[in-house]
C-alpha cells in the first residue's frame, strides 16, 4: 500500500448520474467532439422546459447540421436537462457557433430561457474522442 495513494487519483467530490435521452435531431454521423450544454430548469416548469429543449434541439440542428440530443437527468441533479452537440472536427464547432451567433430564430430562444431556467445554473463541457 502506498502511502497517500487516494489523494493522487480523486480531488474533490465524484459526482455520477443517469441520464434520459428525451429527443434526438440529426442522422449520428461521425464525431471526434461532443459538447454539452446543462442548465436546471425551475421546479414547476418541467414540462415547459421539456418542450423548449425539444424545440432548440430541432433549431440547432436546422441551422448547424449538428447531430443533438436532448437529455433530462434521471438520477443526479433533480430538473437539469442537457443539450449534446456532435462534430466531424474542430472547424464544425466553429462553424456551428458562428451560425448560432446570427441565427434570429436562435437569438429569440435564448432570449426566452429566463422563464424556464434557474439563473447562472448552466454549464458546458467540450469533450474530444481520443482513438
Amino acid at each position: 500500500r502506498v502511502k497517500g495513494a487516494r489523494r493522487l487519483f480523486i480531488q474533490g467530490a465524484v459526482v455520477d448520474g443517469l441520464t434520459n435521452i428525451v429527443h434526438t435531431a440529426g442522422d449520428e454521423g461521425p464525431m471526434a467532439y461532443v459538447s454539452s450544454l446543462s442548465a436546471l430548469g425551475i421546479a414547476g416548469k418541467m414540462p415547459e422546459v421539456i418542450a423548449f429543449g425539444i424545440d432548440m434541439a430541432d433549431h440547432v440542428n436546422s441551422v448547424t447540421g449538428s447531430d443533438v440530443s436532448f437529455c433530462t437527468d434521471v438520477f443526479a441533479e433533480v430538473g437539469r436537462v442537457t443539450w449534446v452537440a456532435g462534430y466531424a472536427d474542430a472547424a464544425a464547432i466553429d462553424t456551428a457557433q458562428e451560425a448560432l451567433a446570427t441565427d434570429a430564430g436562435y437569438l429569440e430562444r435564448t432570449g426566452r430561457v429566463g422563464d424556464l431556467f434557474v439563473p447562472s445554473s448552466g454549464t458546458t463541457v467540450l469533450s474530444q474522442r481520443l482513438n
